[in-house]
């Protein structure tokens, strides 16, 4: 018999959207119901991240015409990270894989078949890689591309051009919850899991209603997040600074002596030149020291990822 698949659709004032998104992957999931692909009892869980728009409303809808769809919705907003947690978490009572993608299916449907086929081979982990990225505005490209740089930069280990679109075996999914800490970034998460992995190449799509989420800002936080939970890079980076400052220190000491031997004064200027960029490092390290130290308090604080104020899952 087939395996039940469970898809994962974290959403977040997707109203406009959602309208679009719903009916694709009815379609898709009915198709691939029809193959054998899989379970008939396979389902579309949408997560609700505390909309303010109709997101909750369509998503009821939805359940109610369909039984298909299922959803939960968030008390409060977790962020897509802990969204899809909390939809992973959710599909495992029923499913025994989990494929989870972005509401606005900018990243398509037709890779879900191929990560099936690697499943059945195998793979507990299929990670959706995107082979281009259509018409993404030009920023949009640039800030994507300085943020795989940084990552890259790091050390961390990450699947680039792969973001939330990702096949997991139920095993994979279990491993995954029983991981701590609050304050998860899941495509670096996922491949310290350690499974057998595959992959499959994908092309982007425009988004054909709504305005994405993601801007500077928040490409921003999640990179520092990233780097101050999954690497060690900007503590190397600190005894680099404090060897610079050292010897800078010690050019400043020769000059000045230099000058004291021919009979004159060390520059007030070279001086107070020494002071300053030592004291803009030693402020530069602590910024970064707080990042770890603001990341290690979260996470030691064992605050819940998400609470879910209302399911669906009981209504089936």
């Amino acid at each position: 018999m087939a395996d039940t698949l469970c898809i994962v659709l974290p959403c977040y004032n997707e109203a406009e959207v959602l309208p679009l998104t719903i009916p694709a992957m009815q379609e898709k999931l009915r198709a691939l119901i029809g193959e054998g692909l899989v379970s008939p009892k396979s389902r579309v869980l949408m997560v609700n991240d505390c909309s303010t728009d109709r997101t909750w409303e369509l998503i009821r809808e939805a359940s109610e015409n369909d039984s298909l769809f299922t959803g939960i919705s968030l008390a409060h907003n977790s962020g897509e990270q802990n969204a899809n947690l909390a939809g992973m978490e959710a599909a495992i009572s029923f499913a025994d894989v989990v494929i989870t993608t972005d509401a606005d299916l900018q990243d398509g449907t037709d890779a879900i078949d191929e990560m099936l086929r690697e499943y059945a081979k195998g793979s507990e982990i299929v990670y959706g890689v995107r082979r281009s990225r259509g018409n993404e505005p030009l920023m949009t490209r640039l800030t994507s591309g300085a943020f795989y740089r940084l990552i890259d930069f790091c050390g961390i280990e990450f699947v680039r051009e792969h973001s939330q679109y990702r096949l997991m075996s139920k095993r994979a999914v279990e491993a995954l919850l029983d991981r701590g800490g609050s304050d998860v970034f899941l495509p670096a998460e996922v491949p310290l899991l350690g499974f057998k992995h595959s992959v499959v190449c994908h092309d982007r799509k425009p988004r054909e209603a709504g305005s994405s989420h993601y801007n500077f800002k928040s490409l921003f936080r999640m990179a520092v997040g990233a780097v101050t939970s999954y690497s060690s890079a900007p503590i190397r980076l600190i005894g680099l600074m404090s060897l610079a400052s050292f010897l800078l220190s010690v050019a400043g000491f020769i000059c000045s002596l230099v000058k004291v031997c021919r009979g004159g004064f060390p520059s007030t200027a070279l001086v107070l030149s020494c002071v300053f960029l030592v004291a803009a490092m030693l402020l530069f390290a602590l910024r970064i020291l707080g990042e770890y130290i603001y990341s290690s308090g979260l996470n030691s604080k064992n605050r819940p990822r998400y609470i879910v104020e209302e399911s669906l899952l009981n209504d089936e």
